[in-house]
């Protein structure tokens, strides 16, 4: 469950609007606020292409800094336009030292580790890719690394049976499947068995028809 933190250089902004960030982007900045509690919104801007330097790692806790900006911060919401690849908007929420933050965190299982049921001829899914957590900044974990080799065939890992570092919180249901390994069989079974009333359908109303063009 490493622990890092990123920085990424920021200026202020003053410009508000659609046509101001529109600007912004053709310029290579992405529009950013860094929330605070008890304090307006702080407008800044990000480079594009540092952005999407950092945005390849896990981020749970980044350094914003440059002109008489420096704050400790966590993501708070990322708004991407898909359909042209670039970055939109970027809500952080500053933390304070000494004071509880929470964030979502990647979920990863850990590196090498084949979970029993696999050799059985099971597959392994994992249900939840991030958790959010809540803990003090020096505590928030870049990722959650998961041991995967004691799932066997049909059984569950769940949200109770990780192991956490000391200090951090996890708001999620326990009972909940982080990863499971299940039976390629009965998965091929069930998609058939979802076929079959969709193929025969059309059969059944085709046969009704000529029936009623015979009468």
């Amino acid at each position: 469950m490493s622990k890092h933190t990123y920085e990424i250089a920021v200026t202020p902004r003053t410009e508000q609007g659609t046509s101001a960030a529109r600007r912004a982007r053709k310029k290579g900045l992405v529009p950013a606020v860094i929330y605070a509690k008890g304090k307006p919104g702080e407008m800044i801007y990000v480079k594009a292409s540092e952005w999407e330097t950092i945005a390849r790692h896990d981020i749970s806790m980044i350094n914003l800094k440059g002109e008489g900006i420096d704050k400790q911060a966590v993501i708070r919401e990322v708004q991407i336009n898909h359909l042209k690849n670039h970055y939109i908007h970027i809500d952080f929420n500053e933390v304070i030292r000494g004071e509880k933050a929470t964030s979502s965190v990647a979920v990863h299982f850990r590196h090498g580790s084949v979970p029993v049921g696999a050799g059985e001829g099971g597959i392994l899914q994992q249900e939840i890719h991030e958790l959010e957590v809540t803990c003090l900044p020096a505590d928030m974990p870049e990722f959650i690394e998961v041991d995967i080799s004691g799932i066997g065939l049909g059984e569950a890992l769940m949200i109770k049976d990780l192991v956490l570092p000391a200090g951090v919180e996890i708001h999620a249901e326990p009972e909940a499947v982080v990863f499971h390994v299940i039976q390629p069989k009965l998965q091929e079974e069930e998609v058939t068995k979802a076929e079959e009333p969709a193929a025969a359908e059309p059969a059944v109303v085709e046969k009704k028809k000529k029936d009623q063009e015979a009468e």
